[in-house]
């Protein structure tokens, strides 16, 4: 078997909780546009940065789709999810390079 990538993209979104109830998934958003478009998607949502450590990046890896979109609140250097905030940007970096 090929270890190439699909053309496709993988969509990780965390949103706080007022966003979840106003609706605001842009993460969903960007799926919808895609599927119509005829391209391969999946869309996971997150709710903690564990959840994301111990299983939708190894999700993302397995699924071999060759984009990976984030969707959620951030500044230049931290990235938050709705029960965790500021998780330093360069530890997401570090914990995806350790899976490839």
């Amino acid at each position: 078997m090929s270890e190439s990538t699909l053309p496709g993209v993988f969509i990780i979104e965390s949103l706080r909780i007022q966003d979840e109830i106003d609706g605001l998934c842009e993460g969903q958003i960007l799926r919808d546009i895609l599927k119509r478009s005829g391209k391969e998607t999946e869309y996971w949502y997150v709710r903690t940065w564990k959840e994301l450590q111990e299983g939708i990046l190894q999700r993302f890896y397995d699924s071999r789709l060759r984009y990976l979109h984030i969707s959620c609140h951030a500044s230049k250097d931290t990235v938050s999810f709705t029960f965790d905030q500021d998780i330093p940007l360069a530890e997401i970096i570090r914990s995806c390079s350790r899976r490839s």
